[in-house]
């Protein structure tokens, strides 16, 4: 099957080099989405990994849980890949500070490159999971399975079989994975 369209807009190419955070006194609470640069086709090497990795930091009870939240930075704080606008966002909602939230996660990301930290098998088997599961859900039923088809095929002009493709890079992940490669 053949797509012609092209996306609206590559949301990528408009994020600057320069960002700025501003602190609000009027509220309690501070919010913040940091963007860079994400794989921007589906069939990127990268893909299967970010996933794992960015479950592996999201997990309930997994490092930005504990280092985070459990410290009262935040009352939540993600990493999220999107292929489609080749963005990957770091999210803190509900912060009293959302620049240390943002150095924390910064220095939890710097401590995996250098492998200061590194994840256990267990911590990797509960991400690998998690990923399954998400891609698993979307076809749980006739309508959702439906509904994936024509978004992998037509919209995004992969073959019908991609998920279950990922689904294999995902459980081939090994301990000691290249983290480092990607951070």
């Amino acid at each position: 099957m053949s797509c012609d369209y092209e996306p609206l807009i590559n949301q990528s190419n408009l994020i600057e080099s320069v960002g700025y955070i501003v602190k609000l006194s009027a509220i309690e609470n501070t919010f913040a989405i940091h963007s860079t640069k994400g794989p921007t086709t589906f069939d990127s090497p990268d893909l299967a990994p970010l996933l794992v990795l960015c479950e592996l930091l999201n997990i309930m009870e997994g490092i930005f849980w504990r280092v985070i939240r459990g410290q009262g930075l935040a009352y939540s704080a993600w990493l999220k890949v999107n292929v489609e606008t080749g963005i990957i966002q770091f999210t803190t909602y509900k912060s009293p500070d959302a620049y240390k939230v943002y150095d924390q996660a910064r220095k939890i990301i710097n401590d995996l490159a250098s492998k200061k930290v590194e994840f256990n098998k267990s911590e990797l088997e509960a991400a690998k999971s998690g990923v399954i599961y998400g891609l698993v859900n979307k076809e749980d039923n006739i309508q959702k399975a439906a509904v994936e088809s024509f978004v992998l095929q037509v919209l995004n002009n992969l073959d019908s079989g991609f998920n279950k493709k990922l689904i294999s890079k995902v459980q081939d992940m090994q301990e000691g994975f290249n983290t480092h490669g990607l951070i």
